[in-house]
């Protein structure tokens, strides 16, 4: 369950691209707040931050946005955009959501001990990395994490395998692949096809 974290923006009025280099070049970040019934409003968050929300938080936690010109929201991070030199948060689309209401967020698929399938010389092939989670915001995860310490060749694990805490479900197609684990090919097989 991800707690939740609170972000101070302000208001953007001068919508212009110079309008937002300018902002990413004084360390803010742009933005904008949408959500169903609502007029979709452009802001900007410092970018210290942000980063620091996320890295205490989540990326998937509820965060309250303090803002002094209106009331505070309850919102989602539904999309983060990078620069494309600088690998540094270029924008944020913030989700308006209500604590009350299910929603759907991608959460990334992290595997565990997956050195242990290294050290065997076993082979994961990761067919996805990001599933669809619908339920209530603040009960999404920040990942979902797979186990591949008892794993061995010829496991398949599809979507309908994975766990999630109950009231939460995966919008995704049941017998969708996610991983499969193989043996490595034999330097002997590989030679013979080589001559």
């Amino acid at each position: 369950m991800s707690e939740r974290g609170k972000l101070r923006v302000e208001k953007r009025t001068n919508l212009s691209n110079g309008e937002r280099n300018r902002l990413r070049k004084s360390g803010y970040v742009p933005g904008i707040v949408y959500g169903r019934n609502l007029v979709s409003e452009p802001v900007a968050v410092r970018t210290d931050d942000l980063r620091r929300a996320i890295k205490e938080f989540g990326r998937n936690a509820v965060f309250e946005l303090d803002r002094s010109e209106a009331a505070n929201d309850l919102v989602l991070i539904k999309e983060i955009q990078y620069g494309h030199i600088i690998s540094d948060f270029a924008h944020v689309d913030f989700q308006k959501v209500s604590l009350s209401e299910e929603t759907k967020l991608e959460v990334p698929i992290k595997i565990i001990n997956k050195e242990l399938l290294e050290a065997r010389k076993f082979l994961l092939l990761l067919q996805t990395d990001i599933v669809i989670i619908k339920g209530l915001p603040q009960d999404i995860p920040d990942s979902i994490d797979i186990d591949a310490t008892d794993l061995k060749p010829g496991d398949v694990i599809k979507i309908g395998d994975l766990k999630t805490s109950d009231g939460l479900t995966i919008d995704n197609d049941p017998d969708q692949i996610v991983l499969s684990i193989n043996e490595p090919r034999s330097n002997e097989i590989v030679e013979e096809e080589n001559e």
